[in-house]
């Protein structure tokens, strides 16, 4: 089993990660230098977590895996079963590394170019699992701040790696104790959603979110469905600025955020400040399929 050496001179365990057919040490992982996704931040990603320390919907991350792939014009090496039987390995390997849930990372390079930019060669397949990173309890129950920021992501419905801009806003969201960035239009004023999450926004009892220039997120996906089961009334539209600020209640939704309320907007209180009750029931919906699940379950 492989150690690292920390900054303080401790021995810590490397989780395991799965590199184009072999498992090794995440420390000892790497693509080459001349890979797109070194030289251009060219490739793709998706990312999943477990419950009760299975993945959830993992065939739902394959899907949108292979959509963001066709998208940007890169091809996966492995088929999914493959890449299934990866993951599962990658996690029961790592029970010996640490314990509790997990954030599972699956990552495609943009493959070894000649020219700088073109793709020329077989693009390299990562599987990455580590302890899952959560968000404090207060940020649920008392809401979290968010800002706004003039940009929208290339290619939107793709999970591609060119994230630097949601690096930057985090540093200037974390400066003004908001939790993240609502991309928005300057133009228009339309939003489109967070920088690494999906948004909603209730007003007199409708349920809204953006329907296009969006990550189609699966967590978004199964709040849709939870909503519309339980006869909420629900608008997949465009949305603009002056709708949220005026919003009864707001929350952001992504697969390690799951229900995540909004509470102030640039400095503008959502509503009456405090978690809504539309939020609050939405939050215990998505718990009882997702946190109350029995163990070892994988889909919803």
């Amino acid at each position: 089993m492989a150690t690292t050496a920390t900054n303080s001179g401790a021995q810590t365990v490397d989780p395991w990660c799965w590199v184009n057919g072999t498992l090794m040490p995440l420390s000892c992982a790497s693509v080459p230098c001349r890979d797109l996704t070194v030289l251009r931040g060219a490739g793709i990603f998706d990312f999943l977590r477990t419950y009760s320390e299975a993945p959830l919907l993992l065939p739902h991350s394959l899907e949108r895996f292979r959509r963001s792939a066709d998208l940007v014009g890169l091809r996966i090496p492995y088929d999914d079963d493959t890449i299934t039987a990866a993951v599962n390995l990658v996690l029961e390997r790592n029970k010996s590394v640490y314990s509790g849930e997990s954030g599972i990372r699956l990552l495609l390079s943009g493959g070894i170019t000649l020219d700088g930019l073109t793709p020329h060669g077989t693009p390299s397949l990562i599987v990455i699992s580590q302890p899952l990173s959560r968000y404090p309890a207060e940020c649920y129950t008392n809401g979290v701040k968010a800002i706004t920021a003039p940009m929208h992501r290339f290619i939107p419905e793709a999970k591609h790696l060119n994230y630097l801009p949601a690096v930057v806003l985090a540093q200037k969201a974390k400066q003004v104790g908001a939790v993240e960035s609502i991309y928005m239009n300057p133009d228009t004023r339309v939003i489109y959603e967070g920088s690494v999450s999906n948004i909603f926004l209730v007003k007199n009892g409708v349920l809204i979110t953006p329907q296009t220039g969006i990550l189609l997120g699966i967590t978004r996906k199964h709040i849709l469905q939870l909503a519309r089961t339980h006869g909420w009334a629900v608008e997949e539209r465009e949305v603009h600025i002056d709708e949220l600020l005026h919003a009864d209640e707001a929350f952001f939704t992504a697969a390690n955020k799951r229900v995540l309320p909004i509470v102030n907007v640039d400095g503008a209180v959502i509503g009456s400040g405090t978690v809504g009750p539309k939020t609050k029931a939405m939050m215990e919906l998505f718990d009882n399929i997702t946190i109350n699940l029995k163990p070892k379950t994988s889909g919803l």
